[in-house]
């Protein structure tokens, strides 16, 4: 086989055989013939495809300057792509977290700065991006499979900072604020009165 293709001006090619090229490692080489009479030549090489053992034939010429795989790759790297927009996703979800609650504590133009700066609350985390490697860090799987969930302060008095932060969902946020403090505080109170008449 070999002097079949030397005779037929193709061995060049044979130096590859053997040989890793990418990803594959060359087996064999061998000329096909096609057209109509069957005079035009091309060659084309056996080869094992590294990633996954697959063994595949194709031309020598996509497979030394095209080809990076026998097709397994691909998936792969979809998969690699696929993870790597998730991360993104949910970094740029914690990081308009992260820039809500610095505005709701500095900037005295917010809407709902009353309930947070107004009210001493503060951002205590070293910095905006610290914060967000602090959520990613604590938080990122459970928010990426509950999408749903945000993150809450444990005491609605206390600051953003690492010792005061929780997920919840937004039922459990509404519950939590002052407002509803105040109506839990006022219920408490008229309960106590209640019994205390009840005594009397």
């Amino acid at each position: 086989m070999n002097a079949v293709i030397k005779r037929k001006g193709y061995g060049k090619y044979l130096k590859y055989v053997g040989k890793q090229i990418e990803n594959f490692e060359i087996l064999g080489i061998f000329v096909r013939t096609f057209g109509v009479k069957k005079k035009l030549n091309m060659v084309c090489f056996k080869y094992k495809c590294l990633f996954c053992g697959n063994i595949s034939i194709d031309q020598s010429y996509a497979v030394l300057n095209i080809k990076k795989s026998c097709g397994c790759n691909k998936h792969r790297i979809n998969k690699e792509t696929e993870k790597w927009n998730d991360d993104r996703k949910l970094r740029k979800k914690i990081r308009n977290i992260v820039y809500d609650q610095c505005k709701r504590c500095n900037n005295p133009e917010h809407k709902f700065y009353k309930y947070y700066g107004g009210r001493g609350v503060q951002f205590k985390f070293k910095s905006a991006r610290h914060a967000i490697d602090f959520y990613i860090r604590k938080f990122g799987e459970k928010l990426k499979n509950n999408p749903h969930l945000s993150i809450d302060r444990i005491d609605n008095n206390g600051h953003y900072e690492p010792g005061n932060v929780r997920l919840a969902t937004k039922t459990e946020q509404q519950l939590n604020t002052k407002i509803h403090e105040e109506k839990r505080v006022f219920c408490e109170r008229k309960s106590r009165m209640i019994e205390k008449r009840a005594y009397l």
